[in-house]
């Protein structure tokens, strides 16, 4: 089921060959499978933005005191951080 997910979001993202895999977690067999036809990309810098309570200034220094040329930033689509997003982009 995981890697036919893989395959449908492909349908939604034809231009790429990068996946992230949710959470950061893969098993080695998915791992060998999926470099077959992808790049695996992680994350360098975590948001935090799914915090509770977290503040729009923590926000913003958690992401710039951690962040250099060529970081990837983690910022997430769900309820927890719709909030404080909408505020800052």
């Amino acid at each position: 089921m995981y890697l036919q997910d893989i395959e449908r979001c492909k349908n939604t993202l034809p231009n790429t060959n990068l996946f992230r895999p949710p959470f950061g977690k893969m098993y080695p067999w998915k791992i060998r499978r999926i470099k077959e036809k992808y790049k695996i990309i992680m994350w360098d810098v975590l948001s935090y933005d799914f915090t509770e309570n977290i503040s729009e200034k923590q926000l913003k220094k958690n992401i710039l005191k951690n962040t250099e040329s060529g970081s990837i930033i983690v910022f997430h689509d769900n309820k927890k951080s719709e909030k404080i997003l909408q505020k800052n982009l």
